[in-house]
């Protein structure tokens, strides 16, 4: 039986936007940073209206992945204290206080 992810993936698409919009009102090259994207793709989701982002958003694949990093230390075994303290802090430096 086949799940239909369309709707939960529409969603995610949408939140990762307009949490990147957000960021790139503020500061675009901490946008760029923070999303590992280039200032010209921050500079127009920022530019974007709501519509243009919920257009965005409906593609069929989710726009955002884990970091090569991120991903090194997921595959690792064993994982021990220090690749959690490391996975922590890379999570924290890319996610908001305001989420």
């Amino acid at each position: 039986m086949a799940i239909d992810f369309q709707q939960d993936i529409y969603e995610l698409n949408l939140h990762y936007l307009m949490l990147l919009q957000r960021v790139a009102q503020t500061d675009i090259a901490e946008a760029a940073m923070r999303f590992g994207i280039d200032t010209k793709t921050a500079e127009a989701v920022c530019d974007s209206s709501i519509r243009e982002l919920q257009t965005i958003a409906s593609g069929v694949v989710t726009m955002m992945s884990a970091r090569p990093l991120l991903q090194d230390l997921i595959t690792r075994t064993p994982v021990d204290r220090a690749d959690r303290l490391r996975a922590g802090a890379i999570l924290r430096s890319i996610s908001t206080s305001e989420c």
